[in-house]
């Protein structure tokens, strides 16, 4: 259970950092309205919500390794 907490933390990250990224290039791109548009909408929200349920859900199990 342990690695499966290590890979979806991981796919979080690299999730977070290339939002960050395309945000950040949309900015300097100057068309932020246009980035913040298409990232307004029902699949990413419902992504965000998949993506927080399964942090509660795997948080909520316990490791195998550090029972006594």
């Amino acid at each position: 259970m342990r690695g499966l907490k290590e890979a979806f933390a991981a796919i979080v990250v690299a999730l977070l950092a290339l939002g960050y990224a395309a945000s950040q290039r949309a900015y300097l791109a100057g068309s932020p309205e246009e980035w913040a548009a298409k990232v307004d909408v029902p699949q990413v929200k419902f992504l965000a919500l998949a993506v927080v349920l399964a942090l509660v859900a795997l948080g909520m199990v316990p490791d195998r390794e550090d029972r006594p």
